[in-house]
């Protein structure tokens, strides 16, 4: 999320300077390698289409109406948030930040469930890693896999906090 906030301030800064200036020193590969892939993923959000913009800022902001009111003018519900396969969507964003009414004008503008970031998460596995009891069952009831497993094999309750016994089980020793 930090990285999609980096890069739409990119979008807006200074760092889109004169390509015919020399270029700065850079400090190491590894900073050359993010701010590559920086201004890249700023250059694949300025692509995406003005209501489809509007509703991935909406979602980083949670401002669930205005996110309604984009899916409302034809955004995608579909988009990822660098508009890069494997990048987080717009559904998994709504589950990540537990936005319910967003989630919601989400699966009614038929996102996708079954979608995965790079890791094979899927929206319900963000929502169960961050405890977001809203989406989670938000999701549960519009059918997405409680049993799709991420790269690493694990299910989406697998990363859910292990439930206290039962009061039945405490006392019937």
């Amino acid at each position: 999320m930090l990285e999609f906030r980096i890069l739409a301030h990119l979008q807006t800064s200074d760092l889109r300077r004169d390509q015919s200036a020399p270029a700065p020193e850079r400090p190491s590969t590894l900073a050359s390698g993010l701010a590559d892939h920086l201004l890249e993923s700023a250059r694949c959000f300025s692509e995406l289409d003005a209501p489809t913009q509007d509703l991935l800022s909406a979602l980083l902001q949670g401002d669930q109406p205005r996110a309604a009111a984009a899916l409302r003018e034809g955004a995608d519900p579909d988009a990822t948030e660098d508009g890069q396969a494997g990048s987080m969507t717009a559904l998994m964003l709504a589950a990540l930040d537990n936005l319910p009414e967003a989630l919601e004008s989400l699966i009614a503008a038929g996102a996708d469930l079954e979608a995965t970031d790079y890791q094979g998460w899927t929206a319900l596995h963000h929502s169960a890693f961050n405890l977001r009891g809203d989406t989670f069952g938000a999701l549960l009831r519009a059918g997405a896999n409680p049993e799709a497993r991420t790269q690493e094999g694990k299910l989406p309750a697998d990363f859910l906090p292990d439930r206290p016994p039962s009061r039945k089980a405490r006392f019937s020793h």
